[in-house]
């Protein structure tokens, strides 16, 4: 059980190290998104 738990806890950091890259990609392409929305069509 305790390696078990040793694994969530270690997903469980990894996934919001995950969410937090992904919101600060987010984040960059919203403003390159701005900038250049005539280049980028996505």
């Amino acid at each position: 059980m305790s390696e078990d738990r040793i694994q969530d806890t270690e997903g469980g950091s990894s996934r919001c190290r995950l969410l937090a890259c992904m919101s600060k990609i987010d984040r960059i392409f919203k403003i390159v998104n701005c900038h250049q929305s005539f280049v980028n069509p996505f």
